[in-house]
């Protein structure tokens, strides 16, 4: 629950392009020695339905929140494919611009 709060304070503030710069971190997608009973995110099947359930329900009572304030902030949406970024993409894009770019890691 707390993950999907950071990650709405994130877009909150970023903008909406945020959803494609966010990723989860090399703890659970399998880049590193990991814990052992959870090698990389698919270890964790459960993991998508929750995650889309928090984030949905964030979001939704965030916009309650900005329409009852009546302030001028724009409502937040996500991508329908917000976990697949979150988990594989955003990442796989991230470290294929270091490797094209020559960048330091």
């Amino acid at each position: 629950m707390a993950l999907c709060q950071n990650i709405i304070h994130a877009v909150r503030v970023g903008g909406p392009d945020t959803w494609n710069c966010i990723c989860i971190g090399s703890d659970f997608d399998g880049l590193i020695n990991t814990i052992d009973f959870v090698p990389n995110a698919s270890a964790m099947p459960n993991l998508q339905p929750l995650f889309m359930q928090y984030l949905g329900l964030m979001v939704g009572k965030l916009n309650q929140f900005i329409v009852q304030q009546g302030n001028a902030e724009p409502r937040l949406t996500f991508p329908p494919d917000v976990f697949k970024r979150f988990t594989i993409t955003n990442a796989q894009r991230f470290l294929g611009e270091i490797s094209a770019n020559n960048l330091p890691v």
